[in-house]
């Protein structure tokens, strides 16, 4: 039994040294596993803090999206003026062709200046005339 009790006792002894590898081979991977662990923890937190920046962003897009909606109204409500204005200024500008300038008055003015000093001379002359014939 000799022979048996020492092919036990070598098995024993290579399968406690197996043992002793996986023991150790375990408790590397628990030490990898506690930094997996602790890294996804980190990723955790910042992926935490990326989605309350991202609520914000989209709250502020929200607010964006409110103001751009109501710069919208407001142009259309400036378009719709500009329209009534370039409108009326057609209107105008038709009528303003047949209006007369400030040169145009002025020059009418000193036309009828003319006329009138001319007809004063002229009765005058036609008064001395009359007169020396009486």
């Amino acid at each position: 039994m000799e022979p048996r009790l020492q092919a036990l006792e070598t098995a024993m002894i290579s399968t406690n040294e197996q043992f002793g590898g996986i023991r150790v081979r375990l408790d590397k991977v628990e030490e990898r596993l506690d930094k997996v662990e602790k890294r996804l923890d980190r990723i955790e937190e910042r992926l935490d803090r990326v989605e309350e920046r991202l609520e914000k962003v989209e709250e502020r897009l929200d607010k964006v999206e409110e103001r751009l909606d109501k710069i919208e109204e407001r142009l259309d409500k400036v378009e719709h003026r500009l329209q009534k204005v370039e409108e009326h200024l057609i209107r105008h500008s038709v009528l303003l062709e047949h209006t007369a300038t400030r040169a145009d008055i002025l020059e009418a003015l000193n036309t009828q200046t003319k006329w009138v000093i001319g007809a004063g001379f002229g009765l005058m002359t036609l008064g001395v005339a009359i007169s020396k014939l009486f």
